[in-house]
């Protein structure tokens, strides 16, 4: 049974998923809005949120990583969470660019510097609040 991160957004599933792409070249595996879901009485879709993503699979990095939309309609209140990141490794030259794309609007936490444990490592949370934490391979025989 395999785990994998689900990331909730208010509104910005979409502009997410468009940054993971320029970022890590993700692919969307799946997406569905809510005006695609099947009309229940006892789950009504509000006003406005039609076009909000209801559940989408996105590959990145060569793993899957599910996201949506909440049914909040308010854009002011936070979502909250427990403090959890999601881990990207990858070659080098991948890691710089993910680092440049994701801090783009962001916040830096951890510059991207060679480390003890990793050529290239980084800590940076995206515009929509989502914590990466970016690490360079070492290569064979380092």
């Amino acid at each position: 049974m395999p785990a994998m991160p689900y990331l909730t957004f208010v509104d910005q599933c979409r502009n997410a998923m468009t940054l993971y792409q320029e970022a890590f070249g993700a692919r969307v595996v799946e997406s569905f809005s809510f005006r695609d879901a099947p009309a229940d009485p006892s789950m009504p879709i509000a006003a406005g949120t039609e076009n909000r993503i209801m559940q989408a699979v996105v590959e990145i990095a060569g793993s899957p990583v599910r996201m949506s939309d909440s049914f909040q309609t308010n854009n002011d209140a936070p979502i909250t969470t427990s403090a959890v990141s999601v881990a990207v490794e990858s070659e080098l030259s991948t890691i710089q660019h993910a680092f440049k794309t994701l801090s783009d609007c962001g916040t830096v936490i951890f510059p991207l510097a060679a480390t003890f444990f990793s050529p290239g490592y980084a800590s940076v949370i995206d515009r929509f609040g989502i914590k990466w934490e970016l690490s360079a391979t070492q290569k064979t025989g380092e």
